[in-house]
């Protein structure tokens, strides 16, 4: 499993793997494609806090029970979209954390209730 054009920011296939249980992007289709985007929009994130991106993810995904089904799909990508960033972004900026980790999976439970 290679580098990706990301792998200068520091976001490599292979770590995204280790934190992802080794699954390898190669054998999911278009994982490698999302990984590349949510990659591109990361780097010039590096300055926001991970943390931040984590808890706009998951009042997203609150705010998205309120809305009709059209804004709801919109703000429920947008959320996904956080989902993948907070992670790509402590990645990048080398601010990961078991914290930060702590905090994914709870605005992960937070959303998956929410959706």
């Amino acid at each position: 499993m290679g580098e990706s054009g990301a792998g200068r920011a520091g976001l490599t296939t292979a770590g995204w793997s280790e934190l992802h249980h080794g699954i390898d992007p190669d054998r999911v289709p278009l994982l490698r494609v999302w990984l590349r985007f949510v990659w591109t929009i990361a780097r010039p994130l590096k300055a926001i806090p991970p943390l931040a991106i984590t808890v706009a993810g998951a009042a997203l995904a609150l705010v998205a029970v309120f809305l009709a089904p059209i804004a709801a799909l919109v703000v429920v990508f947008a959320s996904v979209l956080c989902d993948a960033l907070d992670g790509a972004v402590a990645l990048a900026s080398g601010r990961a954390s078991k914290a930060g980790s702590v905090a994914d999976k709870v605005a992960d439970r937070i959303a998956d209730s929410a959706f």
